[in-house]
């Protein structure tokens, strides 16, 4: 059986790499992924990045300065809109206008299916990372090593993976007209409960431990830590790496549930 899987998976990869091509392409010319995506989380920081309220609690949650500290959790954010974009609202309308039903008649598998709507959001969330550094960094100056740049954008990158399969999910699960008001409902209460918006010290102690299991906060540990210059976290890539598993396996689950009900 692992003779025959293997090159019958080599064989789809093509189709994998082309599917990916054409999603990137559909969403890049989508005005609501620059609005909801880069819009909102680069207002938000220019009209927040210079207030010293919570300098104290960033300097003694992770010993650095608040504009640093809200510049990387505004990155996080960046990268999780983009990653939630790979499915929501937009794939609930695929399924509604019967786009989905025709990729079922192609010879694109369910497997390369999911992969490439994770690798789609997974390649928009490196693009709203990169955009939202260079305007914070640009607004901020906050003198980082290049090193220390493009460990935050990898950060941001390699967590984004759970939240492109949370937004698959919820693609495939809710209707074309709840999609999107659950998507966005998602991203902030897991923004705002997982710290992204104040730091964790503000808040009362049952709730950090709330933040702490949350994908959000370990996505915004891994990039604090290294502009702090703290030591990494494991815990931080293993929440993530379950989360990104384990939403990617019901996603793909339910797009071969789909699958059944539409051809049998």
């Amino acid at each position: 059986m692992t003779a025959t899987t293997a090159p019958a998976r080599g064989a789809h990869r093509p189709l994998l790499t082309r599917f990916l091509g054409f999603e990137l392409r559909r969403v890049l010319r989508t005005p609501s992924f620059l609005i909801w995506t880069l819009a909102f989380p680069v207002v938000f920081y220019l009209a927040n990045y210079a207030n010293p309220t919570n300098n104290l609690h960033a300097r003694s949650s992770y010993g650095t300065t608040w504009p640093i500290f809200f510049m990387v959790s505004m990155c996080a954010w960046a990268a999780i809109s983009a990653a939630f974009n790979a499915g929501g609202g937009r794939l609930a309308a695929e399924r509604t206008g019967g786009w989905t039903r025709q990729l079922r008649l192609t010879p694109l598998p369910s497997w390369a299916y999911t992969a490439g709507k994770v690798l789609t959001g997974a390649s928009l969330a490196l693009i709203a990372a990169l955009a939202l550094a260079l305007i914070a960094g640009g607004a901020a100056r906050p003198g980082l090593p290049v090193s220390t740049w493009a460990a935050v954008i990898l950060a941001c990158w390699l967590g984004s993976l759970p939240f492109a399969a949370i937004g698959i999910l919820i693609g495939l699960v809710a209707s074309s007209s709840t999609a999107q008001p659950i998507m966005i409902a998602t991203t902030l209460v897991l923004n705002v409960l997982g710290g992204l918006l104040v730091p964790l010290q503000a808040f009362p102690l049952w709730l950090r431990d709330v933040a702490r299991v949350l994908p959000t906060y370990r996505l915004g540990d891994l990039g604090w830590n290294v502009v702090a210059h703290r030591r990494f976290d494991p815990v931080d890539v293993a929440v993530l790496a379950g989360y990104a598993v384990g939403f990617a396996a019901l996603a793909a689950w339910r797009y071969r549930s789909d699958e059944r009900l539409s051809l049998g």
